[in-house]
């Protein structure tokens, strides 16, 4: 997946969470179930490095704790690649 296509999903996922709307909630997570699916050809877990690049430049690095609770060693390698940018 390219970088675009990335910041695209992250934009979304982030548009989203932030509505504060039970329907932007639910969209959320309901997204989160495709894009984490391995299987799927949105998958974002491909290139950690290249995601957490999107996460920081996103300011939404605190997505990697919530990506753990689906994958937890992706998870894990996301916030150490994040280094703390949502402190």
């Amino acid at each position: 997946m390219d970088y675009r296509e990335l910041v695209s999903i992250v934009v979304l996922l982030k548009d989203n969470h932030e509505s504060g709307t039970r329907e932007g909630k639910y969209f959320f997570f309901k997204y989160l179930d495709i894009v984490l699916d391995p299987e799927s050809d949105i998958y974002i877990l491909g290139d950690l490095h290249k995601l957490a690049e999107v996460l920081k430049d996103n300011g939404v690095c605190e997505f990697s704790d919530v990506i753990g609770l689906y994958d937890s060693k992706a998870g894990g390698k996301l916030s150490e690649l994040c280094g703390g940018c949502y402190a």
